[in-house]
């Protein structure tokens, strides 16, 4: 039960929660499983070499999670390779 405020209540014992041992990438794992996991990763890696930009955010955002100096410099570098291949091609 919530206060007004929409806050558990006192004395609200609250949800069994989550099982001990137990995290979502653990039931995603073993739902979808090893090997379709390995597939669809390099599925995207391969996108991302292809030139599929939103592919190579994913990885870059995996390889370099946190907003450092290399990773501006390659958010500068894919953009770049991004305006590139969206550029007319000349005849």
């Amino acid at each position: 039960m919530r206060d007004t405020k929409g806050r558990f209540a006192l004395g609200n014992p609250g949800g069994p929660g989550r099982p001990k041992g137990v995290t979502s990438a653990q039931e995603f794992r073993r739902k979808v499983g090893e090997e379709d996991l390995q597939r669809i990763i390099a599925r995207v890696v391969q996108a991302a070499i292809d030139g599929d930009m939103a592919a190579a955010r994913i990885v870059l955002d995996r390889l370099y999670p946190l907003y450092d100096a290399r990773s501006a410099e390659l958010l500068e570098r894919l953009e770049e390779l991004e305006a590139a291949l969206n550029a007319p091609r000349a005849a």
